[in-house]
Order: structure tokens, then C-alpha cells, then sequence
């Protein structure tokens, strides 16, 4: 990560009340990392995957934005449990972001549509 956008997640999260870390994953260390390590090892860092809980799930969370090809809808009708489509920037399109159905990976959009069935995401 570079050290620009690392410092602008630490502000981030400082102006919004969180702990400076909070978001970030750390290569190379099993506990919080310090400032040292921000300075001189920025390269260790990455934000970390972005999650929410369904149904008691912790599942990874939906896009936010528009995607910019293909994409993956949890979908709780499907036997895989998953839709593939592409953005084409269709009304339907913008329905599904807005209701926090699309993903960019389909293992993102499996888990999300088991978890809202109950179904426990972790398991087969």
C-alpha cells in the first residue's frame, strides 16, 4: 500500500472516532502495529476485506460502487445460490447495488445468500 493512501485511511479513521488501525490488515505482525511500522513499513499493509453480518454471518459486504464489467448477485432462488451479470448500467443494475446484492467475487455472493437463508456460509 502506498504510504499516501495509508496516511489517508489513519485520518480517515481518526476524524470518524475509530481507532487509527481500524481497517487494516498487517503482514508481518501478530499484534497491533505501532508507528514505526506505518513509516518504515507501510509496504506491510493492506485494508483489510470489508464485512457485515447477516443472520448472525459475518459475510463479506456488498459493492458499494458500480462495478466495471462482470459481477455476482447472491441470490437466495438460484440451486448455486449465485447470478452472474455485467454492468451495463440498466436500472436493474442500480436496483441491485442499492439493495447490496452484488459482489465481485461469486464465493462473496454464495455467502451472503446462505447466510440469508440461515444457512451457515462456512460449511458445505
Amino acid at each position: 500500500m502506498k504510504l499516501q493512501d495509508l496516511l489517508r485511511h489513519i485520518a480517515d479513521n481518526v476524524e470518524n472516532g475509530k481507532g487509527w488501525y481500524k481497517g487494516l490488515e498487517c503482514k508481518n505482525l501478530s499484534n497491533r502495529p505501532n508507528w514505526e511500522d506505518v513509516v518504515d513499513h507501510h509496504d506491510w499493509f493492506k485494508l483489510a476485506p470489508r464485512t457485515h453480518v447477516v443472520n448472525g454471518f459475518t459475510v463479506p459486504a456488498p459493492e458499494v460502487e458500480a462495478p466495471q464489467d462482470e459481477y455476482f448477485i447472491a441470490n437466495i432462488g438460484a440451486v448455486e445460490f449465485h447470478h452472474s451479470s455485467y454492468w451495463a448500467n440498466h436500472d436493474l443494475d442500480s436496483r441491485r447495488l442499492k439493495r447490496g446484492l452484488i459482489h465481485l467475487k461469486k464465493e462473496a455472493a454464495i455467502a451472503n445468500a446462505k447466510a440469508m437463508l440461515g444457512i451457515n456460509p462456512d460449511k458445505d
